[in-house]
């Protein structure tokens, strides 16, 4: 029997092996020279490059050229760690509380979740606030439904960022698709596939995870009341308890990687071109790292997870995850004396916990 299970792709029917051992995943993670990330829409799992005919970057790129393409916007990941963003995301989930706190009642994912993820996103990028009630009428995913992926949506999704990019120098100086039209790496400005790259990344890659996170985060806390008490009486227990919700939900379960050339990994043949998947979700769970895996601990210490990936490519955009989540949970164990789950509605979709809260 093999030590590693294989998983078929729904799009284009490829057997992807998959790494779902903590210590074998950040192995393959950290080793880009046997396991590549170099490959247009081949590393998403179900595989993206019907959707669109440009690299993600950074992160469809191996070092060192990586690097590069990382240091550029790395301007834009360091926001979260400036003391005037963090009001600002405050303030803006303050909003959202007191919303909540006015309506009999919200749905966690589109009610409060999707529209915090859109706006929040609008802040991090140095746009106004009415594009974010566009992409709030996107729903849960940028261009996937729980069919599968809408090619129209996600030719549409191409088309609103290439006017972005020709609207942004006179009508958005200060956001990042301005910033991509001026930028320049080696010393010569970036093509449009480049700042294509990076536009789309930002839009497609970060959204459906924050938001499951964002939901999570308060379905545990509708769901467990002892949990919103101990952040009452130790709001220091917001950063651990974030970690903990990364670990336990696993906002993006799988990423892949492409095998560069014919190696073995712990016994097992692997052939030059296969898919890999790194089962993030998994190896959150693995015993052997992670005491009673399958529980919820808000004060877990260590949490060595790897819900933000790892290696050279973890996620960019983990601060501003963490930032958004923290936040959340501090306003809701400073404002409100109770949460539960409203009657009616405990459906799930795309994998986000979706029903209806009371806050009081």
């Amino acid at each position: 029997m093999t030590r590693f299970p294989v998983l078929r792709d729904p799009v284009d029917g490829d057997d992807i092996v998959q790494i779902t051992g903590y210590r074998d995943l950040r192995a393959v993670a950290r080793d880009w020279s046997r396991f590549s990330s170099d490959a247009l829409g081949r590393i998403q799992i179900p595989a993206e490059d019907q959707t669109r005919d440009f690299r993600q970057y950074p992160i469809e790129s191996d070092p060192p050229r990586h690097i590069g393409y990382r240091s550029l916007i790395q301007f834009l990941f360091n926001k979260p760690l400036d003391p005037a963003y963090a009001a600002r995301i405050e303030a803006l989930v303050d909003d959202m509380v007191t919303r909540a706190l006015a309506a009999p009642e919200v749905e966690v994912v589109e009610g409060f979740a999707l529209p915090l993820q859109s706006r929040a996103l609008a802040h991090l990028l140095g746009m106004p606030q009415s594009e974010a009630d566009r992409w709030i009428g996107w729903g849960l995913h940028a261009f996937r439904t729980e069919a599968g992926y809408d090619l129209v949506r996600a030719r549409h999704l191409v088309e609103y960022l290439q006017s972005c990019l020709d609207r942004a120098p006179d009508l958005w100086p200060d956001s990042l698709f301005a910033f991509l039209r001026d930028a320049r790496i080696d010393g010569r400005p970036l093509t449009r596939d480049e700042q294509m790259g990076y536009s789309h990344l930002v839009f497609a890659g970060g959204r459906d995870t924050v938001i499951r996170l964002i939901s999570g985060g308060l379905a545990h806390l509708a769901q467990t009341p002892e949990a919103l008490a101990r952040l009452r009486a130790d709001p220091a227990l917001a950063a651990t308890a974030t970690e903990e919700l990364v670990r336990y939900l696993s906002p993006l379960p799988l990423l892949g990687r492409i095998c560069r050339h014919d190696t073995d990994l712990d016994g097992q043949p692997i052939a030059a071109g296969q898919r890999l998947a790194l089962c993030f979700a998994q190896a959150n769970r693995d015993p052997d790292i992670f005491p009673d895996p399958d529980r919820l601990q808000i004060d877990r210490r260590p949490n060595p997870h790897v819900g933000f990936g790892s290696g050279p490519h973890s996620c960019p955009g983990s601060g501003h995850a963490r930032l958004l989540s923290r936040t959340v949970l501090l306003a809701i164990a400073r404002r409100v004396q109770g949460i539960a789950p409203a009657p009616g509605e405990n459906a799930t979709g795309l994998g986000f916990s979706r029903f209806r809260i009371r806050l009081t």
